[in-house]
């Protein structure tokens, strides 16, 4: 389901560059960062930033970032970061900067809980 979802927002970014250019953005649950990749190699932002909560979700990232970066030129500053949306700590970053898009693919509000398919 979740392939899916981040195929769909792949085609969405694709499909609306101009939204995304030059902006800084936050993708929640970006999970192996397949619409992450393709929005920083071809939409231009200014920064993204790859979000999920699971630690072994963000190396699994980081290395598809890595074998990605040999091929494709990324166009724009980008970090990866660790984001409980639980931990109210975790969410305290965004008061000094906060981003012009959020971007989210197959994410769950449930029960005041936040749930990643």
């Amino acid at each position: 389901v979740c392939l899916v979802c981040w195929v769909c927002l792949v085609l969405w970014c694709l499909r609306n560059q101009d939204k995304l250019k030059d902006k800084f953005i936050i993708e929640l649950g970006c999970g192996t960062g397949l619409s992450g990749i393709s929005a920083c190699i071809n939409c231009k932002p200014n920064e993204y930033w790859f979000t999920d909560c699971h630690s072994t979700v963000l190396n699994t990232l980081k290395h598809n970032i890595q074998i990605n970066e040999i091929h494709h030129k990324f166009n724009c500053k980008y970090d990866i970061v660790q984001l409980s949306w639980n931990n109210i700590e975790d969410l305290k970053m965004f008061e000094k900067k906060k981003p012009d898009l959020v971007l989210a693919a197959g994410n769950l509000i449930i029960q005041n809980h936040a749930y990643m398919c």
